[in-house]
């Protein structure tokens, strides 16, 4: 049996399903890891293939969706990449190589994203509780893409809490 001492501090952030969870301030978060994508890619040395695209956009895992509004942009690009035409090994044109690389710097963003694992601690110990608890959804559409997120919004005494509790996009 593995037990997790959760009030020590500083304990290491660990994979949880496949997501990065940081035990000490209980909340998950992402890490830029790009072992599959070309050093001089990174380094703006030399412009994506139609293969590097494919790659790089396919290898982002996010299985809540927290970063989905983010892996749509590439799938965008990836989209339009294909319908310029390029084969599969030719670097990609300057207009969507200046696309790419601002989504790579989007992408590299994601490390600080932090997400709680709790709604709200208010709503699970006894001494505080809730005095107004309710749930707001928005969504848009476009020609391309649907999204849409779920937000908690709980209010006790003078203090309100705002957590994410589902995000899609498409």
């Amino acid at each position: 049996m593995f037990e997790v001492d959760l009030e020590r501090d500083n304990l290491s952030t660990g994979r949880v399903l496949g997501l990065w969870w940081n035990p000490t301030d209980d909340e998950f978060t992402f890490k830029f890891i790009m072992h599959k994508v070309p050093r001089e890619i990174l380094e703006k040395a030399r412009r994506p293939t139609k293969r590097d695209i494919l790659n790089v956009v396919m290898s982002v895992y996010d299985p809540l969706g927290f970063l989905g509004h983010l892996v749509f942009k590439g799938k965008i690009l990836q989209q339009d990449v294909w319908k310029s035409g390029i084969g599969w090994y030719d670097e990609l044109l300057t207009g969507l190589n200046d696309r790419w690389e601002s989504w790579l710097e989007e992408l590299k963003g994601i490390e600080a994203v932090r997400i709680p694992r709790c709604y709200s601690r208010n709503l699970i110990t006894a001494h505080c509780i809730a005095t107004k608890i309710s749930l707001h959804v928005f969504c848009d559409a476009s020609e391309k893409a649907f999204s849409a997120i779920a937000f908690l919004r709980v209010e006790h005494f003078k203090k309100i809490e705002v957590a994410i509790v589902a995000v899609a996009a498409y």
